[in-house]
């Protein structure tokens, strides 16, 4: 006999109450979870905290499920402590320097994670440095930070794994040198990008005195990411191959200036399309589009304007990926006015929170013209999923192979 857990598949929601503490819940709904209808979404409040007796130290800033064959966990990070939790009963197993091969001397600073799904490799940036994990064989321990070519100290901001399955590669942002790495094959360390030739839209060796803000996948898996002046309101877009052989002439394919986009000093987030040339962000109260093309002069398009009594300010923006989530969208050839189609690569995923009643809110919201970026426009078929404190992160629970 065994015992399933009535826990799995779909969005853990991180939030706060008092500022100080985090808690973890978990919605299971149509949108994020595979073979659920819409009548049979289950919202788990404060699952964390239900389970263990505790809350979480701090507010997290990141959280990643992971499972391959028969190793299976949730990391969590807040702002000094690492987690590590079942993701199927949200158990506590292992926190800060027991997850590590090497104790860290130094104090913990957890910035973020990425999973190379297809390799069963985790990546867990501390204090700017990428610890790897692999899997295999029920390992649940991270090495020893990996090292640059030229062994150079470095500081990791962004990183993510661009492609899909195989042809995945994970990409991150040094702040040290303001350059791009490439985590190498045997995932230990990063490969440099040969010299770029002079006059190209960047390079990505050194792309100046910029911080990066944002990194993501864009279309034909192209490394999308925002850039930030370390000092002043210059912001732009960098648009950079990763399936092509480098030659030091064929990485960058895109310089988008963002400086004059509406509110694009005030975003909250941004979120990129494995599938289309869309590219958004979001400010406090706007959702904007921007469609990518030849002209490095980009024009952002307001597509949505938060009703603000109703649910408060946005607060985050990311794009939906997982493989099994469903959305409603306007249909005029229904009979009930609207259809269900898949969710990945097409639906958003907005958090939001009001400041006067102290609830956040996730709500999420179609795509339903890629390119133009345009969404879907019946604020009734959104999804909306209630009762939050205010929300810190949100991400995928995957928890089948």
């Amino acid at each position: 006999m065994t015992v399933e857990s009535s826990l799995g598949e779909g969005l853990l929601v991180a939030d706060t109450r008092d500022g100080e503490t985090g808690d973890v819940s978990l919605i299971m709904a149509m949108n994020f979870t595979r073979g659920l209808l819409e009548k049979n979404t289950r919202l788990y409040r404060n699952v964390y905290s239900s389970v263990n007796q505790h809350r979480l130290n701090g507010l997290v800033k990141d959280m990643q499920s992971f499972v391959k064959s028969d190793s299976r966990t949730l990391t969590i990070l807040t702002d000094a402590d690492i987690y590590r939790v079942d993701p199927f009963e949200f158990a506590d197993w292992e926190m800060n320097n027991d997850l590590f091969f090497v104790a860290i001397d130094e104090n913990f600073h957890p910035k973020n994670m990425m999973l190379w799904d297809y390799w069963g490799v985790e990546f867990l940036n501390v204090n700017g440095k990428v610890y790897p994990r692999n899997s295999s064989w029920g390992n649940l321990y991270y090495n020893f930070y990996m090292y640059t070519p030229d062994l150079a100290d470095y500081d990791v901001s962004q990183m993510v794994v661009c492609g899909t399955y195989y042809y995945a590669v994970p990409y991150v942002f040094d702040e040290n040198k303001n350059r791009f790495l490439q985590v190498n094959s045997r995932y230990d360390g990063f490969l440099q990008f040969r010299e770029q030739n002079p006059g190209l839209l960047f390079d990505v060796n050194n792309v100046g005195a910029y911080d990066a803000i944002y990194m993501g996948e864009g279309e034909n898996a192209q490394l999308m990411t925002v850039f930030k002046a370390e000092k002043g309101n210059d912001y732009w877009l960098a648009a950079m191959q990763t399936k092509e052989e480098d030659s030091g002439s064929n990485l960058p394919k895109g310089r988008y200036v963002l400086t004059n986009c509406p509110g694009i000093n005030e975003a909250v987030g941004f979120a990129a399309s494995p599938i289309s040339t869309d590219f958004y962000y979001a400010t406090k109260d706007q959702i904007y589009t921007i469609a990518l093309g030849d002209s490095q002069n980009v024009t952002a398009e307001s597509r949505y304007t938060v009703d603000r009594d109703r649910d408060g300010e946005i607060t985050s923006l990311m794009m939906w990926r997982g493989e099994y989530g469903r959305m409603n969208v306007s249909s005029e050839t229904s009979s009930t006015g609207m259809t269900t189609q898949n969710a990945q690569y097409r639906m958003l995923i907005v958090t939001t929170y009001n400041e006067s009643t102290g609830e956040g809110k996730v709500l999420t919201i179609p795509i339903v013209k890629l390119t133009s970026g345009t969404l879907e426009p019946n604020r009734d078929i959104h999804g909306r999923y209630e009762g939050f404190g205010r929300i810190t992160k949100v991400a995928y629970n995957k928890v089948g192979n």
